[in-house]
């Protein structure tokens, strides 16, 4: 099997794996960088104005082999998404896919 993924409807990139390794695609939303913020003289940790609903959206598409055996990570993308932006992911039958924009021996740590 493959995974097609597309952003308002252009084809980022066509992915498939081996045999035994996952494949992965989804959207990473990560909250907001904390700043130091002075107020009336006094200073605390938190957020600009406005940054409570903000934060880091991205997708990213990969693949994930067994631990400890000795196969490769495999990256397709990792890109920033905006507002408004649509994701469509498509499972497609075997066939064609692109190569990987990354590669790295997997060490057995998360994505």
């Amino acid at each position: 099997m493959r995974l097609q993924v597309l952003v308002n409807g252009r084809v980022i990139c066509t992915a498939s794996r081996d045999v035994e390794s996952s494949l992965h695609a989804h959207v990473n939303l990560h909250p907001p960088v904390a700043a130091l913020i002075w107020e009336g003289g006094s200073r605390r940790i938190g957020y600009p104005l406005g940054a409570e609903a903000q934060g880091d959206c991205e997708l990213e598409v990969m693949s994930q082999p067994p631990a400890d055996s000795g196969y490769e990570y495999f990256g397709w993308t990792k890109m920033t998404l905006a507002p408004g932006d649509e994701v469509t992911i498509r499972v497609l039958g075997p066939g064609e896919s692109d190569p990987p924009q990354t590669r790295r021996p997997y060490e057995g740590e998360g994505f």
